[in-house]
């Protein structure tokens, strides 16, 4: 289907059709009951669904997909399956449709990791919804759903993955939350699902805080073989807009790293920026060095970059690459 010369109005095919393409893209061998596997199940015409005649349980095409219960047309979803841009305002534009509306169609089309296409329609039909888990937890035992072994988990558990998958060392449920954009309680579930998939573990540490310590509860990644499989299926993280305001002082945490000087605890950003600078970027911690790349003011970055010790190796790379990411905001 070549969509570069068409209207979207004109891309659009009619609701029946539109429907039976769903049916060929998650049938093609003939219609299957989503729950028991049973096969040649009662056609209801006029409500465009089907009772199993194995274990009466009523179902639509959409069934236990992507599409569970969405509002959005079937003629809708099979034009969104050839689009490139799948940007949530683009697919509010193309297809006339609502920005949360657009937004699940993003995730959903997003997450089947193909090209528009056929392909990726097939993928959509048969990528199972968060909200057909107890649907999935009825399922018999022949049936297979660990072929992919993220089906089992909701959106937010793999937001909460991916999280910790960019936080080797371990994060606070504060961060998570954060980071996330859900509530503590949210996160604090996401993350003992995960520790019950044996995907995540809890362990209490002792910090550098300051010039003491401080005790945490850490989650982190438990990096078991089922675990790393599951790493591989997450989609890649999502590039959040660079932040160029600098902060206005060292957080705590890198402050033992100040073992010369002035007390870390009394400099200030930026006026101090450059002796941040050359201790942190040539320290030996890269918690620390990311930081000063991220946060500290681009000038004093570049005064760095033409001192002895940082004009050269993978240490002036590091800042160059820096410098032009900030800079492109």
């Amino acid at each position: 289907m070549d969509t570069t010369c068409v209207s979207a109005a004109e891309r659009i095919p009619p609701e029946t059709t539109a429907w039976n393409r769903l049916v060929e893209a998650r049938w093609p061998a003939g219609v299957v009951c989503p729950r028991c596997r049973g096969r040649e199940p009662a056609f209801r015409a006029k409500r465009l669904e089907w009772r199993c005649r194995s274990c009466r349980y009523d179902f639509t095409v959409t069934t236990g997909t992507a599409m569970h219960r969405s509002k959005v047309n079937a003629a809708k979803w099979v034009n969104a399956a050839w689009l490139s841009d799948l940007r949530p305002a683009m697919l509010a534009r193309e297809l006339d449709v609502s920005a949360p509306a657009a937004r699940r169609m993003a995730d959903a089309l997003e997450m089947t990791g193909l090209p528009p296409g056929e392909g990726r329609l097939k993928a959509l039909m048969n990528q199972p919804s968060d909200r057909s888990e107890a649907l999935r937890r009825r399922l018999p035992a022949t049936f297979d759903t660990n072929a992919n072994p993220i089906d089992g988990l909701s959106r937010g558990q793999r937001t909460v993955l991916g999280i910790l998958r960019g936080r080797i060392r371990g994060t606070t449920l504060s961060q998570v939350a954060a980071e996330s954009r859900l509530s503590e309680d949210h996160a604090r579930r996401c993350l003992n699902a995960l520790a019950e998939r044996g995907f995540a573990r809890r362990e209490k540490a002792s910090l550098p805080w300051g010039y003491g310590s401080r005790k945490v509860v850490l989650w982190s990644l438990n990096l078991s073989e089922d675990c790393v499989s599951a790493l591989a299926y997450l989609l890649p993280p999502t590039p959040t807009p660079q932040d160029n305001t600098c902060a206005d002082r060292v957080p705590p945490e890198l402050w033992s790293l100040f073992w010369n000087g002035a007390s870390a605890k009394d400099l200030r950003l930026p006026d101090d920026a450059f002796f941040v600078a050359t201790t942190l970027l040539d320290g030996p911690d890269p918690v620390a060095r990311s930081w000063a790349l991220r946060c500290l003011p681009i000038d004093a970055l570049r005064r760095c970059r033409d001192m002895r010790g940082c004009n050269t190796g993978e240490i002036a790379t590091r800042i160059d690459k820096a410098i032009a990411r900030r800079a492109d905001g």
